[in-house]
């Protein structure tokens, strides 16, 4: 079975979620990218977003979250999901990855993404957040 390894962050600004839609599918998730070779998750995580939205983050500590799932028959991915703070909702959205993106609250955030385990990731980091 062949690997895939992508990072990426729930992306937040005050009370608000970034919630993208990649072009290459109508799944409604989290900035994330493949990591490339010596890059550490974190430092692959922070590019990505980078690249995708133009955003800095600043990655909390202690918050990490794993996906597994086989998006094709033969492949299993995992998805590394760290939590980004920003201090600016303004972003700078590369056209050729990223075809709509949304800050939204908590509730809407939860409604607007498209799988569970993607869901359950925002749980954690808003009870993280709660402290």
């Amino acid at each position: 079975m062949k690997k895939e390894k992508s990072c990426g962050a729930v992306v937040f600004c005050g009370n608000k979620f970034l919630v993208i839609r990649h072009h290459h599918n109508s799944n409604w998730g989290f900035p994330k990218g493949h990591i490339e070779e010596r890059e550490s998750e974190e430092e692959a995580a922070i590019r990505e977003i980078c690249e995708e939205v133009g955003l800095r983050v600043e990655m909390l500590p202690k918050f990490r979250q794993e996906i597994v799932y086989s998006p094709r028959q033969g492949v299993e991915k995992t998805v590394v999901l760290f939590l980004g703070k920003t201090n600016s909702e303004e972003l700078l959205v590369d056209p050729e990855e990223i075809a709509k993106y949304k800050w939204l609250d908590y509730g809407q955030a939860l409604l607007q993404l498209t799988f569970e385990n993607t869901r359950e990731v925002l749980k954690k980091a808003r009870e993280y957040l709660d402290g």
